[in-house]
Parts: C-alpha cells; sequence; structure tokens
C-alpha cells in the first residue's frame, strides 16, 4: 500500500498504480476507495484497458449494482473484440504474405540471333507464412475472455432485472 501511494504521489496519473491500489484497498475493506481508484485507472489509461473496466464491473458486481456492473462489461466486451480483431488481422496479414523457402538453379535453353545456348537461371519456391504460435494463442485467449466476459455481463443483467 505505502509502495503503491508513494508511485501515485509521484505520478497521479498512473493508471497501473490507480488499479493496484484499488485492489488493496478492496482487500482491506475500503470500498469508497477501492470504487475511486478503479474509475481513476479507468480515465487515465491510455489507450484503454480492459482489465480496468472488468474490475470496476467487479467491484459493483460484488457491491450488488449489477446494471453497473454489466454496463463495464460491456465496454471491456468492446475493448477486447477491438484486441481480438487486431490479433486475427494480424495472424491473416502474415499468413497472407509469400516467403521464400527454397532456392535453386535451373539451366534453361534458349534461342537467339545467336543460336542457341544454355544459360543459369535462379529460381525461388515460395510458401506462405506461418504468424507466430504466440499469436495464435493471444487470439485464443482473448475469444475465451469475450466468451467469459459475455456469460458474466448476462448473468449480471440477470440479477439485474430480477
Amino acid at each position: 500500500e505505502k509502495a503503491l501511494l508513494r508511485a501515485l504521489q509521484v505520478d497521479p496519473d498512473n493508471a497501473q498504480a490507480h488499479y493496484h491500489y484499488s485492489k488493496v484497498m478492496f482487500l482491506k475493506g475500503e470500498k469508497d476507495l477501492a470504487f475511486q481508484s478503479a474509475q481513476l485507472a479507468i480515465d487515465n489509461a491510455t489507450p484503454p484497458d480492459w482489465k480496468y473496466v472488468v474490475w470496476l464491473g467487479d467491484l459493483n458486481e460484488r457491491d450488488s449494482k449489477f446494471a453497473e456492473a454489466a454496463a463495464k462489461f460491456s465496454v471491456a466486451l468492446v475493448l477486447l473484440e477491438e484486441k481480438l480483431k487486431f490479433v486475427s488481422d494480424g495472424i491473416k496479414s502474415e499468413e497472407n504474405e509469400l516467403e521464400v523457402i527454397e532456392t535453386y538453379t535451373e539451366v534453361e535453353i534458349i534461342s537467339d540471333k545467336n543460336g542457341i545456348r544454355e544459360v543459369e537461371v535462379d529460381k525461388f519456391r515460395t510458401d506462405y507464412k506461418e504468424a507466430p504460435e504466440e499469436w495464435h494463442q493471444m487470439k485464443a485467449n482473448y475469444e475465451k475472455r469475450i466468451a467469459s466476459l459475455t456469460k458474466r455481463k448476462e448473468w449480471a443483467l440477470k440479477k439485474a432485472g430480477s
């Protein structure tokens, strides 16, 4: 807690410090400070961070503010879907590029005004690139998070309606 307070004293706009301070305040039972710091984390995050928005949704859910929780989960879903699209587009772009996998030389026979002769020609064999496995894992991770958060949002909406 002291380290986080010091970090916030040095940089009051530090979104990550606000996020972690919010978690510490929640553990200490300081609900109002937890909410305030969670909101400051969201407000100061550039670009917006879905984890901070989910955390504020968690706090609302724990405080039985289900409509507010669902609203935060909706915002986080938009941010996650943007990340998923970015990774998916990167994979698609990478895997649509050709790369040289082999070079070799062939002899071709050509005919011109000087007669017939043999000429060595460099040839290339290409194949489509593979996106790094980490990108595929990141995509799968975002898809799982989106599915899980969608269920949580639906549950919160159900609880808000009852």
